[in-house]
């Protein structure tokens, strides 16, 4: 169960290490496991990242992995709103505190294994940049393919050992090649549910919710109840 400090002044927007403290590992649809770490392979902080999953597409020598990202912020009222929030309620024996919770962007990446891991021990970052052209998002700008970017999957059948005798293919033309080879990637993708932005941000937000409403409260609050204000957020 997680622990929550609340501020004496005014309110405050919990970094990284505290919300690995609020939140601690958890896991949405039993398939995406955001793991209680600062980096590596999944993390959780202002950025939460989960744990790469690996598909196999028809026609590659190598795995696809694919791990969803959002972004969080928490903020926790201070001693003083608390107390001035409480005095306005008609039932004076009900004390809350109020947190907020705010959650925006959240998308698919996949990237081949390999260098997925590489990525997830750099920490990140510059890993990430560095073999952008390998790596395709599905998120609230971009359906795999980036707007106004045609050449997101043109190294990446490369780096997955795409071949045209593994998929059955004689004969073809560049472009029916291109086609064969983007449509076996977003088949594994699909198969896999990472398609399902909507429905997966909905999940996330009741998971984080319900893992707020149980944190532990210290001891000057222990008879106040935690409530949630979850702010509007766009998932595609």
């Amino acid at each position: 169960m997680g622990k929550i400090t609340i501020p004496k002044s005014g309110a405050k927007k919990l970094d990284g290490s505290e919300i690995r403290t609020l939140l601690g590992a958890f896991t949405v649809q039993k398939t995406w496991v955001f793991p209680n770490q600062r980096k590596g392979d999944g993390c959780i902080g202002m950025m939460c990242v989960s744990k790469s999953e690996y598909v196999t597409v028809k026609g590659a020598k190598q795995k696809l992995g694919i791990h969803a990202t959002f972004y969080l912020r928490v903020f926790v009222p201070g001693k003083i709103t608390i107390e001035r929030e409480n005095k306005k309620k008609v039932k004076k024996n009900t004390k809350e505190i109020e947190l907020t919770l705010k959650l925006s962007d959240l998308h698919f990446t996949a990237r081949p294994k390999g260098i997925g891991d590489f990525v997830a021990d750099s920490g990140g970052g510059g890993g990430a940049m560095l073999y952008k052209d390998y790596t395709i998002h599905w998120g609230v700008r971009n359906d795999w393919v980036h707007k106004g970017k045609k050449d997101d999957f043109k190294k990446l059948p490369d780096a997955l050992g795409m071949s045209n005798q593994a998929l059955g293919l004689q004969n073809v033309t560049a472009k029916e090649q291109r086609k064969a080879y983007t449509d076996a990637i977003r088949d594994a993708l699909d198969k896999h549910g990472a398609t399902q932005l909507s429905f997966l941000g909905v999940k996330i937000t009741e998971a984080i919710v319900t893992r707020m409403r149980n944190a532990t409260l210290p001891k000057d609050y222990e008879d106040h109840k935690i409530k949630v204000k979850v702010e509007k957020q766009r998932w595609n």
